[in-house]
């Protein structure tokens, strides 16, 4: 970034767990996809491996490394905070702290 004409990866950091949330990481992801400076994005919704039940153990493992796999290969997190009930979603969160170890930018 900083002066750099090559396209970024971006990573979407927010939770999805109801018709509200959904609707804003469905505007984010528009907006990225109208973006001309974004190769690619990563959405967690479109990643839930549905071959695997819901929470279970092999879903919540392969989720869990798909998205630390995402996050590395990113070049910028765009995370939308849900403080609702003064909490924020722990994926949220994880995938907050998880990029900030690897000094991704956090928008």
């Amino acid at each position: 970034m900083n002066g750099d004409t090559r396209k970024v990866r971006v990573f979407i950091a927010g939770p999805f767990f109801d018709q509200e949330q959904i609707a804003r990481i469905q505007r984010l992801e528009n907006a990225l996809s109208r973006n001309p400076q974004v190769a690619e994005f990563y959405s967690a919704r479109f990643h839930q491996n549905q071959q695997y039940p819901w929470g279970s153990k092999e879903w919540r493992k392969v989720v869990f490394n798909l998205d630390l796999y995402a996050l590395r290969r990113a070049d910028v997190v765009v995370a939308i905070h849900d403080y609702e009930g003064k909490s924020t979603d722990s994926g949220t969160a994880f995938e907050l702290g998880y990029a900030y170890a690897y000094q991704k930018p956090i928008i």
